[in-house]
């Protein structure tokens, strides 16, 4: 990392290459918070599809906004994990009394809604409003997870830090969605119990690829930042 400027696209596979090791320095913990938050993630979508099927929109979209808020909630030390792996700080789980749960739950609420709202009613146009959400607001759960930004301010904080490297966000975004999709494919195979945990103990790494990927350009972001 050179804090004297900012990332760019060429940096982007040293980038993905350092979210790896992000990983593996906090891998048992990691997965362990990966499988909690995904299978929370996973149980709500399974739910609010019973009523997509049904035709029942607006249950299924109270069912989806929760989820996700609950499973983006619960991830907050996993957050803050990955804070610690990247600046090779001890790592350990931290006390649920130190971090920020009531801003993580304002900033999650207003982030998913805003991305289940462009894809439940903009129709085509979600194509470019849920990805210009997750590259204006994405980093906020690390904002929130350092301890300086609480509730909105650490959306503003995300928007903040991408000022200027929105295209540099926006296709590590594509890479690293590429990434967890790649980790859904054995469910092409068929959906059997086997697919489906084979599908969900990848998902669980490539996310951590994905979650150590997004503190090492936050900090980068943030020691750059003005230079």
């Amino acid at each position: 990392m050179d804090a004297s400027r900012s990332p760019e696209l060429q940096d982007l596979p040293g980038i993905v290459s350092r979210g790896t090791a992000v990983f593996r320095r906090a891998w048992l913990p990691a997965i362990g918070m990966a499988i909690a938050v995904l299978g929370l993630a996973g149980a709500a979508r399974f739910t609010a599809q019973q009523f997509v099927e049904n035709e029942n929109l607006l249950p299924a979209f109270i069912i989806d906004a929760a989820g996700l808020t609950a499973a983006t909630v619960l991830a907050l030390p996993w957050f803050r994990l990955m804070l610690s792996a990247e600046r090779d700080e001890e790592l350990s789980m931290p006390k649920p009394s130190s971090l920020g749960w009531s801003s993580m739950i304002v900033a999650s609420l207003f982030f998913w809604g805003g991305v289940l709202f462009a894809i439940r009613y903009l129709g085509f146009l979600f194509v470019i409003g849920a990805p210009l959400i997750v590259v204006w607001y994405g980093l906020f759960g690390f904002a929130v997870a350092d301890g300086t930004s609480p509730g909105f301010n650490a959306l503003g904080v995300s928007v903040r830090l991408g000022q200027g490297r929105r295209w540099t966000l926006g296709v590590l975004a594509l890479i690293l969605g590429f990434l967890n999709f790649l980790a859904l494919l054995p469910i092409g195979a068929g959906v059997n119990p086997a697919t489906v945990a084979g599908a969900f103990l990848l998902l669980a790494i490539t996310t951590n690829v994905a979650m150590g990927a997004g503190a090492h350009i936050y900090d980068w972001l943030l020691k750059s930042e003005g230079k």
